[in-house]
C-alpha cells in the first residue's frame, strides 16, 4: 500500500510543476530557476572565498595580510553602492548602464550574469595586488551581507543604517552575522554613547548576540533571501499563497511541500518576514 501511496504522491507532485513561462513579478518561472541556480553557485563561492581568506599561508590570506583586511569599512555604504563597487571592479559598469535601459532589466541582468559565469578568463588578474585586495574586501563584505539577508531580510549595510537611526537591536543582528561590525564607525559611536550612559542592558544584549544567529533563522535562510527578491520584483503583490508554494516549494525546492498544511506555514512565514522587513 505504501508503494502505491508514494507513487500517487509523486504523480501529484509532478502535476504541480509550473510552466516555464508563468510569470511571478517581472520574472518567468524559468528565470527564477536560473536565479536559484546562480544563487547557490554564489553561496558556494562565498564560502570558498571565506575559507581561502582564512587559510594561513594561502594566496588570498597572504594578499589580505599584506594589503589589509577592511571589508567591514564598506558596511557604512548604502548596500546598492556596495554592490555597485563590486560591479565596477568586475568591469560591468558600462554593461549595467545598458541593461538599465532594457524593457526588463532584472531578466536582462540574469542573462548577462549567466553568460559572464561561463567566461574562462578572470578580469581580476590584470589588477595590481593592492587593487585585488580592495576587490576581495568588497566581496567579503557582500558575502556577509547576503548571509544577513538570509537570516534577517536586510543586509549588514541596511542593519547598520537602522542602528544609526536609533535601532540598537539592528546592531545586535548585524554583529551576530559578522563580529567585525563592532569596529565600524556606526558601532563605535553607539557603543561609546551606551558606555557613557552606563547602559548595562545594552552590553548584556550585545555580548549575547555575538553568537551566530539562532538555528531557527538558519533553517530557511535561502527562502528568506528569495522572499526579499520576490518582494523587490513585485511577485508578492496579489499572488495567492498556493501559487507561491508551487514556485518556492515544488519548482525551486526552497520550502517543504509535504506536511500538515504547507500553504498555511508559508503564509505565516511570509507574513512574519514582511513585518520584520518594514520595521
Amino acid at each position: 500500500m505504501g508503494r502505491w501511496t508514494s507513487s500517487f504522491a509523486e504523480g501529484v507532485h509532478r502535476r504541480q510543476q509550473l510552466p516555464g513561462d508563468r510569470v511571478f513579478g517581472r520574472l518567468r518561472v524559468q528565470d527564477w530557476s536560473r536565479l536559484v541556480e546562480d544563487f547557490r553557485k554564489a553561496r558556494f563561492g562565498h564560502l570558498a572565498l571565506r575559507e581561502e581568506a582564512s587559510k594561513k599561508g594561502g594566496k588570498l590570506a597572504s594578499l589580505l595580510e599584506t594589503h589589509g583586511e577592511y571589508w567591514w569599512a564598506f558596511y557604512e555604504l548604502k548596500f546598492p553602492a556596495h554592490l555597485a563597487a563590486v560591479c565596477i571592479g568586475l568591469g560591468w559598469d558600462a554593461k549595467l548602464r545598458e541593461i538599465r535601459q532594457t524593457e526588463n532589466p532584472t531578466r536582462a541582468f540574469l542573462e548577462f550574469a549567466s553568460d559572464e559565469d561561463k567566461r574562462e578568463d578572470n578580469p581580476l588578474t590584470d589588477l595590481e595586488p593592492a587593487e585585488q585586495a580592495v576587490f576581495a574586501n568588497l566581496l567579503l563584505g557582500v558575502c556577509y551581507s547576503m548571509e544577513a539577508v538570509g537570516y534577517f531580510g536586510l543586509s549588514v549595510n541596511q542593519l547598520l543604517e537602522k542602528a544609526r537611526n536609533g535601532d540598537s537591536s539592528a546592531l545586535f543582528r548585524a554583529v551576530s552575522v559578522d563580529r567585525c561590525v563592532l569596529v565600524t564607525w556606526t558601532a563605535s559611536r553607539l557603543i561609546a554613547r551606551k558606555q557613557l550612559e552606563g547602559d548595562k542592558r545594552f552590553f548584556a544584549s550585545l555580548f549575547k548576540r555575538m553568537k551566530s544567529p539562532h538555528a531557527g533563522r538558519k533553517q530557511y535562510a535561502d527562502l528568506r533571501y528569495f522572499h526579499e527578491v520576490l518582494r523587490e520584483v513585485g511577485a508578492l503583490d496579489g499572488t495567492k499563497t498556493e501559487d507561491l508554494l508551487q514556485l518556492v516549494g515544488d519548482t525551486l525546492s526552497l520550502y517543504p511541500t509535504r506536511g500538515e498544511d504547507p500553504v498555511k506555514g508559508l503564509r505565516t512565514l511570509f507574513a512574519a518576514w514582511g513585518k520584520e522587513s518594514t520595521r
